[in-house]
């Protein structure tokens, strides 16, 4: 593991290693830093791991069009997470002509759309979009809940393998099950990237149980 470095342009391709590249490090209100948005890179492949609203400006400034990117993963619906995917949308349909994929367990499809996405996009034509209008969905395969003790999804996506896992974040939130659907990943079984949460021993402890995490 080593930090490097990155060039203008950022390159979305690898030598085969796996790549993180964080748009962001700053908060929901950040005016500076954009926000904890994450870009996965491994051999010829990427993904944004959740877009938030401004993360369309940091990959603009990073010399990256939102256009080209060919996948997202989305974490959970806050602004700070899902903000620039309606741009994200738009673009493909009206101008790509290229629809991106879009993992996203079932648990949170209609969250996403309802309540996120569909105002803004539904009714620029007749009949209205829908969210598979717009994206290749992919649902990632639930794990049986006894195995992590939390309600945990698989995929590999073009040679990245993650494991999404529910997360307790909204501080009044009292319980992990009575809270709504927030998630971190695991990627390629060595790095644990909790995106929004609270603190959460149990998760870690779990995890390092079953992973030989290296980074989190």
């Amino acid at each position: 593991m080593r930090t490097e470095k990155i060039n203008i342009p950022l390159k979305l391709t690898s030598n085969g290693e796996l790549v993180l590249h964080f748009i962001g490090t700053g908060s929901a209100f950040t005016k500076k830093n954009f926000q904890n948005n994450l870009i996965i890179i491994k051999g010829d492949n990427h993904l944004v791991v959740d877009f938030g609203t401004k993360a369309s400006q940091g990959l603009f400034e990073k010399g990256v069009k939102t256009e080209d990117i060919e996948g997202y993963l989305i974490t959970h619906t806050h602004a700070d997470h899902i903000g620039s995917l309606e741009e994200a949308a738009l673009l493909g349909r009206y101008f790509t002509k290229r629809k991106p994929d879009l993992i996203i367990p079932k648990i949170l499809e209609k969250i996403l759309w309802n309540n996120g996405l569909k105002a803004g996009i539904a009714f620029n034509e007749d009949p209205p979009l829908t969210l598979k209008d717009l994206f290749n969905i992919i649902y990632p395969r639930k794990v049986t809940k006894d195995r992590y003790g939390r309600l945990t999804y698989h995929i590999k996506y073009k040679g990245i393998d993650l494991l999404i896992f529910k997360t307790n974040h909204i501080p009044s939130n009292g319980s992990l099950s009575s809270s709504i659907w927030t998630s971190g990943i695991i990627i390629d079984e060595r790095i644990l990237f909790t995106a929004d949460t609270k603190f959460d021993p149990e998760l870690l402890e779990t995890f390092d149980k079953f992973f030989n995490i290296e980074l989190i």
